[in-house]
């Protein structure tokens, strides 16, 4: 499967080096098996530096408090 990866100023600025932008577009779409295991969910500490360097202003950390809530529910 292709996702874009888009700017990656959020993976530049992300304290764990993380994938914010993979991790949002994952839960956007409601990809719920890969974000738990591929791509580390529970590593994000939700600080929010991805939302805020985003010049496209997407809404990272609220899908990722989303995906996290889901997750944690299966």
């Amino acid at each position: 499967m292709f996702i874009p990866r888009r700017c990656g100023l959020c993976v530049e600025h992300c304290p764990n080096w993380m994938y914010p932008n993979q991790l949002s577009i994952l839960a956007e779409n409601e990809i719920y098996d890969t974000i738990e295991d591929e791509w580390d969910l529970w590593d994000c500490i939700e600080c929010g530096i991805c939302a805020y360097v985003c010049p496209a202003h997407r809404p990272i950390i609220h899908f990722i408090k989303q995906a996290k809530a889901i997750v944690d529910n299966m």
